[in-house]
C-alpha cells in the first residue's frame, strides 16, 4: 500500500474520476509501513489518485525518526513521481528531544 485517505464527508464523480473530501486525514506508507500522516481542510483527488490536492491548514507529520511537522496552506502530491509540493509559506517544525 502506498497511501490511504479517509474523510467524514466525501463525494465521488464517476464520469470525471474526481473525489472531493472535507477534513481528510491519511497515511503515506514507505516500505509498507506508516511514514507520514497528512491532514487538511479539503482534498481534491484527480483521476482516482493520480494527483492529490490538499488545501487549508495542510499538516504533514513524519511518523518515524525526528517526527518533523510541515505546515502549509496547500499541497500538490503526485504519488507516481513521489513528489509533494507545499505552497504558501510552508513551515518546518522539528520537536526537541
Amino acid at each position: 500500500m502506498d497511501w490511504s485517505l479517509k474523510s467524514p464527508k466525501a463525494r465521488y464523480q464517476h464520469g470525471i474520476r474526481l473525489i472531493k473530501a472535507i477534513d481528510p486525514s491519511g497515511i503515506i506508507y514507505q516500505d509498507d509501513k506508516p511514514y507520514i500522516s497528512i491532514k487538511a481542510k479539503l482534498a481534491t483527488i484527480i483521476n482516482d489518485g493520480e494527483i492529490l490536492l490538499l488545501e487549508g491548514e495542510v499538516r504533514l507529520k513524519q511518523l518515524t525518526n525526528n517526527k518533523a511537522v510541515i505546515l502549509g496552506k496547500s499541497m500538490k502530491w503526485t504519488p507516481s513521481n513521489s513528489l509533494i509540493v507545499i505552497e504558501h509559506r510552508p513551515t518546518l517544525h522539528i520537536p526537541y528531544e
